[in-house]
């Protein structure tokens, strides 16, 4: 597989070298570095190309960032974005902003060992990290390091140091220790090859591995003092490089092979290539690169070029010739500025998805920069001029050379020329020379048609450089009486007719006059102090000036009438201070000091109140410099862009990484090469516009952690709120009563400048979107429960584009009493309830009209007895009397005795039953 197809998959390979040692042979290895002679560092004419470049910046990541370990073993990058680091004391993860660290001693996630020799993401995107007590694997779907051959008894220290790992097409992963054992890792399941080759007597259990490097199904091996192996990894038959007494190789590095199947090996005797003899054998030979150094590390780019890191001469770039044979395009050392690495030794070489480069450093972290250069080319004067002078780095006047560069002048340490095909920065005049000139601040350039050179300095006058005699001529107050009327000289412009106009510091507007080779003064306005000068577009006896003061000057070059024009509708209670000027689309724009950009139409000879005013109110406008339809000018916050034709404007206070700084007044060109110059209190800044203003592609965000109750969430916790590593999940689920939960989310994707925005959005929850300029994180409190789509995207500060969007679901558990098991169970108590107590209501009616009918009945039963008492009761009486009245004569005849027995019988009779009914 050739190294395009390992980009795609993102399975890219460098070699590093280690910092570990075979444990057999310590003593071996000490032997040859104590034999090692000191390298010369190597100078080759570098083949640069006559095209100008932009400049490489190497920007440094180290305990600043999360990376308390700057001593850099491995770096890889996995398929969401995350860029992995192994160092001496630890494993890093980057997310775009800062470094998370694995240790040994980690609560979770855990590593096998702090020192990690060599990192691998594998076809399921798993890290895999090599350490020195074992192996350990990073799975997204767990959020976990599992350990593998780290405390098994049996094995010895040497053979849980780890150190080469590639994967073959079918997956199959191999792994190579420092004990020379070889593993195979396919279905989770780790073997120990057992590899010898008895005819040639070859025991790779002999040899220590540094490295692996696959091709179809041969495995190169490289071994720190042994030479290079080849396995065939379908027969496990084993062949070594023949000897090659041409070259005495002590270490192998490692071995790469680059994008057209070459093997190329990295050793203590610099760059060496494998031939191959035949069918079978092959052999290592001087591969005529003029490294003279130890190769650490190997790595091609996605545009082919060849990045070569060495211990002690830093980083070589290399470039294939149309035969396809390299050489060397640059060579990159260590120094203390933006435009050299950090360290002399580069361990390891990597390309990110953004095709920026990282190098991991020895002792120094990770230099990242791009290999196309920075868009925004940031200038200053040589570093040598900066530590033996007054770090002087202001820049104010520009101009640009016939010679593919820039002049441009500093407050206090002279005149420069930068060059592009050089890309560096010469002093050519200062008052101690090469070029002499009277004031080492000047504020103002320009460039003549004969080679002159004009300079306005700060209190010595004009200084007039000729270039081809590198003489000087000097301009100021004591020459004459009707020459410059101050020695602060501003601005310098030449009109259409070739005449030379000079502004200067309450001196008021002069001229240079070639015949009398002097500086006329204009007698009616040396009151006045002039900013910037520019030409009417159509009459050319009209010059319009930008003063300090006196806000816009028209003045008539004719009859030396002078015009002003105050925008302030306030009158004097505000001092009308213009900084600069500009010509486009029939207006002059001025820029000003606290009070924006101001246009002024030539057809109404009047100020316009435009809609961009209000973004611009109270900003200090430094510098204008108009190009096609746009303007651009510079200010105490960035540059920004006007749209002169739609009134739009955007700022940019970064570029790509680059934060802008204060920028200096009327510091601005526009070069014929289509770049913009800005100078300012930090350097001059070069850019192109059109870069600028193409359509950015903004990348995706990543959401990186979750907090629930201001404590880290991790997967398949108690709790379940997350199933996988947030990263790749796709649902949250909280339990009732969240409180508070926070997400975190980056762009992956390094950026040196922290100016990223982020916008995003809880559908269901939020009625807009909440954009942060700097913010990764959004927390929400009390959110009822219910489902929601939590929403992120990515914000440009400048042009205000959003990025697509990341989303997540979340779902947030009501109370029990809030589930509709609860409610279906408060609905049937409800029903139930009003069943029981329509039921017992009815009960209670049908037993209380019961009751009223039984009582009824017994009232009506009580009334018939009480009728039937009486009833009775008077018949009894009425019975009694007759009765009574009946006993008594029955009782007298009875009594008389004069009864015979039948009538005695008879009358008892009657008697008997007249006491029967007297009883009733």
């Amino acid at each position: 597989m050739i190294l395009k197809e390992k980009i795609e998959k993102q399975q890219l390979k460098t070699i590093t070298m280690p910092l570990f040692f075979h444990f057999k042979n310590i003593k071996r290895y000490l032997h040859i570095i104590n034999n090692c002679t000191s390298l010369t560092i190597l100078f080759v004419c570098l083949n640069l190309s006559l095209i100008a470049q932009n400049k490489i910046k190497f920007h440094e990541l180290n305990e600043q960032h999360g990376l308390s370990n700057t001593v850099i073993n491995s770096i890889v990058q996995d398929t969401l974005g995350f860029t992995w680091v192994g160092t001496e004391d630890g494993l890093f993860r980057y997310n775009g902003s800062e470094f998370q660290a694995f240790h040994e001693q980690s609560l979770t996630q855990k590593i096998p060992s702090n020192t990690v020799n060599k990192l691998m993401v594998d076809s399921q995107n798993r890290v895999w990290i090599l350490t020195n007590s074992g192996i350990g694997i990073y799975d997204y779907a767990n959020d976990r390091i599992k350990h593998f051959l780290s405390n098994e008894d049996k094995l010895l220290p040497e053979e849980k140091v780890f150190t080469a790992i590639t994967q073959q097409s079918d997956g199959t992963i191999y792994l190579g220790n420092s004990a020379s054992d070889i593993y195979t890792f396919k279905n989770n399941t780790f073997n120990l090859l057992h590899i010898a080759n008895e005819l040639e007597g070859i025991d790779l259990n002999d040899f220590g591995i540094s490295d692996f490097e696959m091709e179809d199904d041969l495995l190169w091996i490289t071994t720190w003092y042994d030479g290079i192996f080849r396995l065939n990894t379908k027969t496990l038959q084993i062949q070594q490089s023949l000897n090659n007494n041409e070259i005495e190789v002590s270490y192998i590095f490692g071995i790469f092979r680059d994008s057209k199947g070459n093997l190329l090996v990295g050793t203590d005797k610099g760059i060496q290539h494998v031939k191959s003899v035949g069918q079978k054998d092959f052999f290592m030979e001087d591969s005529g690169l003029p490294i003279n150094d130890e190769v650490l590390t190997i790595y091609q780019d996605l545009e082919d070029k060849l990045w070569v890191g060495t211990r002690n001469n830093g980083l070589y770039k290399l470039n294939p010739d149309d035969k396809g044979v390299f050489k060397i395009e640059k060579h990159f050392v260590a120094g203390i500025t933006s435009n050299t690495i950090s360290h002399r030794t580069v361990s390891t070489i990597f390309q990110d998805r953004t095709g920026k480069i990282w190098l991991g450093m020895h002792s120094k972290g990770i230099n990242v920069f791009d290999p196309k250069g920075e868009k925004v080319v940031h200038i200053e004067p040589p570093m040598s001029d900066l530590i033996s002078g007054d770090n002087i780095t202001s820049v104010w006047g520009i101009a640009e050379s016939e010679e593919n560069g820039i002049w441009f002048a500093t407050d206090g340490a002279g005149l420069y020329h930068y060059s592009k095909d050089t890309q560096e920065a010469v002093k050519i005049a200062s008052t101690e020379g090469p070029i002499v000139i009277s004031d080492n601040a000047i504020l103002s350039i320009m460039k003549t048609d004969d080679n002159k050179l004009w300079l306005g300095t700060y209190s010595s006058g004009i200084n007039v450089i000729d270039l081809k005699t590198k003489t000087t001529i000097v301009f100021n107050t004591e020459m004459n009486s009707n020459g410059l009327q101050s020695n602060d000289i501003r601005t310098i412009h030449q009109d259409k007719k070739n005449v030379i106009w000079i502004g200067t510091n309450r001196g008021g507007l002069h001229y240079y006059e070639p015949s009398k080779k002097s500086i006329i003064a204009i007698d009616n306005s040396t009151s006045l102090d002039i900013r910037g000068i520019v030409d009417d577009p159509v009459n050319e006896n009209i010059l319009w000036l930008a003063s300090y003061g006196d806000g816009l000057i028209k003045y008539n070059k004719k009859d030396g009438s002078i015009v002003k024009f105050n925008w302030s509708t306030k009158g004097k209670k505000n001092i009308p201070i213009a900084l600069c000027l500009a010509y486009s689309n029939n207006r002059v724009w001025l820029g000003t000091k606290n009070s924006g950009l101001k246009s002024f139409d030539l057809k109404t000879q009047t100020f316009e109140l435009l809609d961009f005013e209000n973004e611009l109110l109270g900003h200090t406008i430094r510098a204008i410099i108009p190009v096609g339809k746009n303007l651009w000018f510079s200010t105490n916050r960035g540059v920004s862009l006007l749209d002169v034709t739609t009134i739009k404007s955007s700022n940019y206070n970064a570029i790509d990484g680059y934060k802008f700084s204060q920028f200096n007044d009327g510091s601005a060109l526009f070069t014929a090469s289509g770049n913009l110059a800005f100078g300012g209190i930090h350097g001059l800044n070069i850019f192109d516009p059109n870069e600028i203003l193409k359509k950015k592609n903004l990348s995706n965000v990543t959401f990186t952690r979750l907090s629930h109750n201001n404590k880290r969430v991790i997967p398949l916790e108690k709790g379940g709120i997350l199933s996988k590593g947030i990263p790749i999940a796709k649902m949250l689920n909280f339990n009732p009563n969240s409180d508070i939960f926070s997400i975190s989310f980056n762009v992956l994707d390094f950026n040196p400048s922290p100016v990223r925005g982020y916008a995003y959005f809880l559908e269901g929850y939020d009625k807009e979107w909440t954009i942060e300029s700097q913010t990764d994180i959004a927390t929400y409190r009390n959110v009822p429960p219910g489902e929601y789509t939590f929403k992120a995207r990515v914000y440009d500060n400048s042009t205000e584009d959003l990025g697509p969007i990341s989303k997540i679901a979340i779902n947030i558990a009501p109370s029990w009493w809030q589930t509709n098991w609860a409610h279906f169970g408060f609905t049937f108590m409800m029903i139930f309830i009003l069943v029981i107590g329509y039921r017992f209501n009815r009960a209670r009616i049908t037993n209380k009209q019961k009751l009223f009918y039984e009582q009824k009945i017994r009232q009506q039963e009580y009334t018939s007895m009480e009728e039937k008492m009486r009833f009775y009761t008077n018949f009894s009486h009425e019975l009694r009397t007759p009765i009574t009245l009946i006993l008594g004569p029955v009782n007298d005849v009875l009594n008389s005795g004069k009864l015979n027995h039948k009538e005695e019988k008879s009358l008892n009779l009657v008697k008997r039953n007249a006491n029967t009914l007297l009883r009733l």
